[in-house]
């Protein structure tokens, strides 16, 4: 090897060592950046369509060909929506670019349309998810008409007058109870953002006062996610299986409450497998007995649900800390019974007392019943 070929190679072997990418390490992230101009394209273009009584899917469908580009529909949008996939709709298009056809058909639906990459991903609205079931006829019109309306100035009595900004009989809004300062502040926080659309504002209003806000049948709630996650609980839950994995019983779970159930690491190595059945009971109920048959943890974060496998025994932490004390037996309807599992960690302060108390006294008596009696010896006599 000659001199110049061994500088040139010592050259090449520094760069490397310097950690310098050669040109081929930024070809991936070229490729999306191309992928994504030619989707800002494509939805630049400008198409004439009828879509004449068609379902959802085939909507989307002819709308992807038409204008070459790929749509993917995210499968909770179906679960949302109250016929699902084959929920009908009908449009007419002429001469209108593809982003404005798709905003169109989205905002009909309270769904929303984003950009990944090189694709346009179709997912349903937050107040939409927040129903946590299939929407009714009444929430979706009430959605489509909160991201239709257009604020434009606000009265102190706010959001208490939508009904009459909205034009439509509307029960009055579910608010918190919250001083008259922190009632200004949010105010103020949504007129500095005005004009914006029913729904932005309402999400700057909670946002503002640390809330959520959500809808049921014709009604707007405006809550903390602590109570929003204890409302989805509630729901009825018909659940009967037997050595099912943890992972599909808590993805149904999540599926009926529109609860996301977070899994921990581990969760699923330590339980792989469970036996529930419910005809009817909560999804808290549910959750419970899963706990006290599995050792299960879970609390509520923000607006999910982290699950977590029960916790490893160490030295310093005796087996048995917090013992399963009793089952209540829950009767649901046709003769099932669920059977609810509590924990010592699960009483209150004046239940354990009372119950140690109760247990010191059985010991007490036991102790009095185990003294073996003794007869008097006679005497003697003289």
């Amino acid at each position: 090897m000659t001199h110049q070929s061994r500088m040139v190679l010592g050259v090449m072997l520094a760069v490397v060592a310097l950690g310098v990418r050669p040109d081929w390490a930024a070809a991936p992230a070229a490729a999306r950046s191309d992928r994504a101009i030619y989707l800002q394209r494509m939805l630049a273009q400008r198409i004439s369509l009828n879509l004449k009584t068609c379902t959802l899917r085939r909507a989307f469908s002819t709308l992807a060909d038409t204008a070459r580009i790929s749509i993917d529909v995210q499968q909770r949008v179906y679960q949302l929506l109250p016929l699902g996939g084959r929920t009908r709709i009908s449009a007419r298009f002429k001469n209108v670019s593809v982003q404005a056809a798709m905003e169109s058909i989205v905002g009909q639906l309270a769904l929303r349309i984003r950009p990944v990459g090189g694709r346009l991903v179709v997912m349903p609205s937050r107040a939409l998810r927040r129903t946590g079931r299939r929407a009714t006829w009444m929430e979706l019109k009430l959605l489509r008409a909160l991201h239709g309306l257009t604020i434009t100035n606000m009265g102190r009595n706010w959001p208490a007058d939508l009904s009459a900004q909205l034009h439509q009989p509307l029960s009055a809004p579910r608010l918190p109870m919250v001083s008259a300062a922190l009632q200004s502040t949010a105010l103020a926080a949504v007129r500095r953002e005005l004009p914006e659309s029913a729904a932005a504002a309402l999400n700057t209003y909670a946002r503002a006062l640390h809330r959520i806000w959500y809808i049921h049948h014709n009604r707007i709630f405006v809550t903390s996610t602590t109570r929003w996650v204890r409302h989805q609980l509630h729901r009825p839950v018909f659940l009967h299986v037997a050595d099912a994995p943890l992972q599909v019983v808590l993805s149904d779970l999540a599926r009926t409450t529109g609860v996301w159930c977070a899994p921990a690491p581990g969760l699923y190595l330590a339980i792989p497998t469970v036996n529930v059945s419910s005809n009817g009971g909560s999804a808290e109920q549910t959750l419970a007995a899963i706990s006290g048959a599995t050792g299960m943890i879970w609390r509520i974060r923000r607006e999910h649900l982290v699950i977590a496998p029960p916790r490893p025994l160490t030295a310093a932490e005796p087996r048995g800390r917090d013992p399963i004390v009793g089952m209540i037996r829950i009767p649901l309807a046709d003769g099932i019974h669920l059977n609810l599992f509590v924990r010592k960690s699960q009483l209150s302060v004046d239940v354990r007392k009372r119950l140690g108390a109760r247990l010191q006294h059985d010991l007490v008596l036991l102790g009095t019943q185990l003294i073996p009696t003794t007869k008097p010896s006679p005497e003697k006599r003289p």
